[in-house]
């Protein structure tokens, strides 16, 4: 059984839409967007959005500090979107 719903809400259609717009073809052509492809596979969309513009959310037992293993995780989505960052500022 899949984690994601097979049929992806409003909200994950225009977060997908809006990274469309930004790279166009480069989304899933490019080998560089995987681990984002692969993210919103695993996770959605809506939470690449909060881990690109947030970070991930330190683990439960109330530290403030992500393990260096997600901080790197957070860094990467990050760089690898700034076209998709500037836009949703920008709007």
């Amino acid at each position: 059984m899949p984690l994601r719903p097979i049929k992806p809400s409003r909200l994950e259609l225009v977060v997908i839409i809006a990274l469309a717009e930004s790279y166009g073809a480069a989304l899933y052509r490019d080998a560089r967007f995987i681990p984002v492809i692969d993210f919103i596979a695993d996770e959605g969309a809506v939470a690449l959005v909060q881990r690109v513009m947030y970070g991930a959310l330190p683990d439960q037992d109330n530290s403030d500090d992500c393990p260096p293993a997600t901080a790197e995780d957070n860094a990467r989505l990050a760089d690898l979107l700034p076209e998709a960052w500037i836009s949703t500022t920008l709007n």
